[in-house]
């Protein structure tokens, strides 16, 4: 790859993926990478964490759907528990109004709520 080293030339978006993805098969360190190409270290990060911002899959909500399960005994019926696909378990205490279950969800990006 050629030195990039023109510093008053801004790169692009889609050069600084290519640059990145580069990196990412080089094995070096940022640091190195960005010397032996003349980058300058903070613009390259800055690019990659902008990339990565927006190769970050949009969170979706699934449906959520009422279900009684024997495994959860343990847990008082005062108690609301949501789980994901992969496992996760959020536990919500079954007093909250529904104003403030509203709130949660409007909270972590589900508009609809």
């Amino acid at each position: 790859m050629q030195n990039l080293s023109a510093k008053n030339t801004p790169l692009d978006m889609g050069k600084w993926r290519e640059i990145i993805e580069a990196w990412n098969q080089s094995g070096e360190s940022q640091k190195n990478y960005c010397q032996r190409l003349g980058l300058s270290f903070n613009s390259f990060t800055y690019a990659r964490s902008k990339l990565l911002q927006q190769d970050k899959p949009e969170t979706q909500f699934i449906p959520l759907s009422v279900r009684s399960n024997s495994e959860e005994k343990t847990l008082s019926p005062s108690a609301i528990v949501l789980e994901n696909p992969q496992g996760y378990k959020l536990h919500l205490s079954a007093s909250l109004s529904l104003e403030q279950l509203a709130k949660l969800f409007k909270l972590s990006g589900w508009n609809d709520a």
